[in-house]
């Protein structure tokens, strides 16, 4: 009895205090709590979609279907609308800008702003997208919709590595939408508590641990997530996650879709069985593109995003360290790639030339700690390319 007794009182001390800390770590922080409401649909199990949800304390709408709210849309009756799709990552979901403020919102605001056009933009990006799901995407809402232009958003930073950590298998010469991972916080993740010790953990040690993974088809023994480390430097820590990322893909094991990282491998071109592999897939999403473009009869345009590592000197610890430690390191190598893979038949805008040395173009550190995204000004420079460049007619 007095054993009982005594673990009651040992678990009651322990449990209680956890419970208070957490109730307060809730009161004084109420917007990271916030953050703890699932912005992330995983219903469908071939392509995940955002929710409605706060980011910097932003509130970004999203409907059923995915796509952004978008307050500048035509909403004319009795008129023919043109309509165009923009797809891509978080840069085309933009969830750090209002529902006035994202890419797909700026670019009807100028193409209605004569009132010549009753012009629709559908918006839909997913924070972690790769060219692949971008793909699978626009696959999914070109068959139910009928669109004018489709613009297919390639952001020259993080990618080509997602191209790498997806691993969509090839089956004739076909890459197969066979599901994603993604990770499953649970009660403990949720918790402010947790993950207050996580970072502690993370800053002082560099070690980082999702609670668990899930794999959307129920192939979960495929999902991996290695754990981020830090290492003497952010480029080292690069580095070493491109490493075991590359051998997790020669295992055939997929990495959470939400996992992202500058591609340092392919700008340093370090690596050319994976560059070579990344080329063939890159061929392969934009060839297909082209074809579905022909057969639903919408004009296919792509964008090109260049990474702020390449464009400005916002970092400039890892940008000297890039050039000093990788002799094949050229700041346009990632564009360039990208570029290079695609048919002359697609109107391509690569925006490396426009955003070179556009530091304010991006969020500073004091705004956004570590962030690599436009800001509301480098949405409104790459709007303001876009339609000089693509004439949406």
């Amino acid at each position: 009895m007095n054993w009982t007794k005594n673990i009651c009182i040992v678990l009651l001390a322990t449990i209680i205090p956890i419970l208070l800390l957490e109730f307060g770590l809730r009161i004084i922080f109420p917007n990271k709590a916030s953050k703890n409401k699932n912005i992330r649909d995983h219903s469908d199990p071939y392509l995940p979609k955002h929710l409605t949800g706060y980011t910097l304390q932003i509130l970004s709408t999203f409907d059923k279907k995915g796509f952004r709210l978008n307050e500048n849309n035509c909403t004319k009756e009795g008129v023919q609308k043109k309509k165009i799709l923009i797809v891509g990552d978080s840069n085309i979901a933009g969830r750090f800008v209002s529902d006035k403020e994202h890419i797909g919102s700026l670019l009807a605001e100028s193409l209605n702003k004569d009132g010549k056009d009753c012009v629709q933009i559908d918006t839909f990006g997913v924070s972690g997208f790769g060219p692949d799901q971008t793909l699978f995407a626009i696959e999914k809402f070109a068959k139910k919709n009928i669109y004018s232009s489709v613009i297919f958003h390639v952001f020259a930073d993080n990618d080509l590595g997602d191209l790498i950590r997806n691993n969509y298998p090839w089956k004739n010469g076909e890459l197969q939408n066979n599901g994603y991972c993604y990770i499953i916080p649970g009660i403990i993740g949720k918790s402010l508590l947790f993950k207050a010790v996580r970072k502690a953990l993370f800053i002082t040690t560099g070690y980082w641990k999702s609670v668990s993974l899930k794999h959307s088809l129920g192939k979960h023994e495929l999902c991996v997530e290695e754990p981020y480390i830090i290492k003497n430097s952010f480029f080292e820590s690069l580095r070493d996650g491109a490493h075991k990322e590359w051998n997790a893909f020669k295992k055939g094991l997929v990495h959470i879709y939400m996992q992202d990282r500058y591609d340092i491998e392919f700008s340093c071109s370090t690596n050319t069985t994976a560059i070579k592999e990344t080329k063939k897939r890159l061929n392969y999403i934009f060839s297909r593109f082209l074809k579905i473009s022909r057969e639903r009869n919408f004009r296919g345009k792509l964008l090109i995003q260049p990474s702020e590592v390449d464009v400005t000197t916002n970092d400039s610890k890892f940008s000297n360290d890039l050039k000093n430690l990788c002799p094949k390191y050229k700041k346009n190598n990632l564009t360039e790639l990208i570029s290079g893979t695609v048919s002359k038949s697609i109107p391509t805008l690569n925006l490396y030339d426009i955003f070179r040395n556009c530091n304010e173009c991006y969020f500073s550190d004091k705004q956004w700690k570590n962030n690599n995204h436009w800001n509301k000004k480098g949405i409104r420079l790459a709007v303001q390319e876009i339609i000089k460049e693509f004439k949406f007619k």
